[in-house]
């Protein structure tokens, strides 16, 4: 937290958040949850008053490590303050990233209503986004969409399943037209296993 200090010394308090933030979201990643909370406790200390990003962005990560550590209840309620406030500011880059988070965990919970409501916005939030950011979003959609099909209707018929303006057939047809066009080709073969499943169940 070194260049974070001296920015702080200095008065420069947003590049001593900035800083602090690139550092807490590395230390998230990497497991070392203690050493993050450290990290968080000073960026509350150094947010501005009023701005929602700073206060959304230490919300987040302690909606990652609260996942993490399978508190999933307060990760849940964590998610749903950071999509409601990134809502009420339209900032529709930090949904593309929260929501699907959210819609992960609920998948992984089999909360099969709280999934339909979210596999729809996912969906929605692949308008104005580029081909890779579009090929994730949609990916995540059929892989909600997805299990919400498994609960609500026969095995042979779950590509045909519609959720909000999609079946699951198109979802998935569509992120990979997507990841077609995207450069990062990185997470095309997963995504092809998913399809090459979902045909088999088709038959």
């Amino acid at each position: 937290f070194g260049i974070a200090k001296v920015a702080a010394d200095a008065g420069y308090r947003s590049i001593a958040f900035n800083a602090l933030y690139r550092r807490v979201d590395l230390l998230v990643a990497a497991g070392m949850h203690d050493e993050a909370a450290q990290g968080l406790s000073q960026m509350a200390a150094l947010g501005t008053p009023g701005d929602s990003r700073s206060v959304t962005h230490i919300e987040y990560e302690r909606a990652i490590i609260a996942r993490d550590q399978e508190r999933h209840e307060e990760a849940l309620r964590r998610f749903a303050r950071i999509i409601a406030a990134m809502d009420r500011v339209h900032d529709v880059i930090f949904l593309r990233v929260a929501v699907p988070l959210m819609a992960l965990l609920v998948n992984k919970m089999n909360r099969v209503d709280e999934a339909l409501s979210l596999a729809p916005q996912i969906e929605t939030l692949t308008d104005g986004a580029h081909d890779c950011e579009k090929a994730d979003l949609f990916n995540n959609a059929a892989a909600l969409a997805y299990n919400i099909a498994q609960h609500k209707t026969k095995e042979e018929s779950i590509g045909s399943y519609q959720v909000g303006r999609l079946t699951v057939r198109q979802m998935f047809d569509r992120a990979v037209a997507a990841r077609a066009l995207c450069k990062d080709d990185s997470g095309l073969a997963d995504l092809l296993s998913n399809v090459a499943l979902l045909a088999l169940q088709e038959r």
